[in-house]
């Protein structure tokens, strides 16, 4: 019998890296957006992102991707394949890419 662990979540991941018992390091291209963010949000991603020793904008993505990592978890199949086939039409808008761009989170 095999005893496959499931792989970490990107959750866990991140809670590693802030106990300084993990990494993480991704390769993407990068665009800026603009958003605001409550405060007391943004106080406590400073703080994350500084007990993590990664920046801020590398915080929030790898926030972001834990964050729709969770909401797909619990979603039903329907509703992933719907967000699938919507992401992968807007991924077009943002094409041509210059993958040589490519910044590290």
């Amino acid at each position: 019998m095999n005893d496959i662990e499931p792989a970490p979540t990107y959750a866990e991941t991140l809670s590693c890296i802030i106990e300084e018992t993990g990494s993480i390091t991704q390769k993407s291209v990068l665009l800026p957006v603009m958003v605001r963010i409550p405060r007391e949000l943004l106080a406590e991603i400073d703080v994350i992102s500084k007990l993590g020793k990664k920046s801020r904008t590398a915080m929030v993505t790898h926030l972001l991707y834990a964050g729709i990592e969770a909401l797909r978890r619990v979603s039903s199949d329907d509703v992933i394949r719907r967000i699938n086939t919507a992401t992968n039409a807007a991924i077009h808008e943002f094409e041509p890419v210059d993958e040589s761009q490519n910044e590290e989170v």
